[in-house]
């Protein structure tokens, strides 16, 4: 604990990892109230094609409704796949400080622009965005802490941040209760002002840290 607090770079990576998570991580809660109240209209077209194609092989929808919460979580999955495979391709001398502030940057922007869309097919797309950058700054993240810590102390603060995104997780989580009755009131509308905190305070942090000697930030 005494290593991670001494350290900027160290407390600035994981800080940017936890508000992150605690701040707009929330949207996959409030995900099947849009795909509910907001996108149902919009989506019958897409859902109408599947159903169709589905059925000439033999499948039948047996919950259309259910359908396009399923399509905007695979949507997410596909951009995350995308963005695990851009880290793991990244060469030795990429500025992932770099990256990883773009990343921090981009997951609550394109969460916001989620909240604001109305079109089905936009907010598919705009979701593989948020699953591409969430893996992205994630991944990222990660490598950069081992990088930048000694090996003798790797494990513990390693275990550290991950017990400090756990921990965001599970309040979010716990919290969808609430979550959920305020996104069923507001029909989806307004969540968007959520993601704004979480955008200033990712920059601010973004911007504070240095890297020690011989990583390439």
């Amino acid at each position: 604990m005494r290593y991670v607090r001494g350290q900027q770079v160290v407390m600035v990576l994981i800080s940017l990892i936890a508000v992150s998570a605690f701040l707009s991580m929330p949207y996959s809660t409030l995900l099947p109230v849009f795909a509910d109240k907001v996108l149902a209209k919009s989506a019958q077209p897409v859902l109408e094609s599947v159903c169709n194609a589905a059925s000439s092989i033999g499948v039948s929808c047996q919950s259309p409704g259910a359908l396009t919460y399923g399509l905007l979580m695979a949507a997410t999955g596909i951009g995350a796949l995308i963005g695990a495979l851009a880290v793991a391709s990244l060469p030795a001398d990429a500025r992932r400080g770099r990256l990883l502030t773009m990343g921090n940057l981009g997951f609550p922007a394109l969460v916001i622009l989620v909240a604001l869309s109305r079109s089905f097919v936009l907010t598919a797309l705009l979701l593989m965005g948020v699953g591409f950058s969430f893996v992205f700054q994630n991944a990222l993240g990660n490598t950069l802490l081992q990088l930048t810590t000694p090996d003798g102390l790797r494990g513990r603060v390693m275990s550290f941040y991950t017990l400090t995104f756990k921990r965001h997780d599970a309040l979010w989580r716990g919290s969808s209760r609430p979550d959920g009755q305020l996104a069923r009131r507001a029909a989806g509308g307004g969540s968007w002002r959520g993601g704004l905190p979480g955008l200033r305070l990712v920059r601010r942090l973004a911007l504070s840290g240095s890297a020690p000697d011989g990583v390439t930030i």
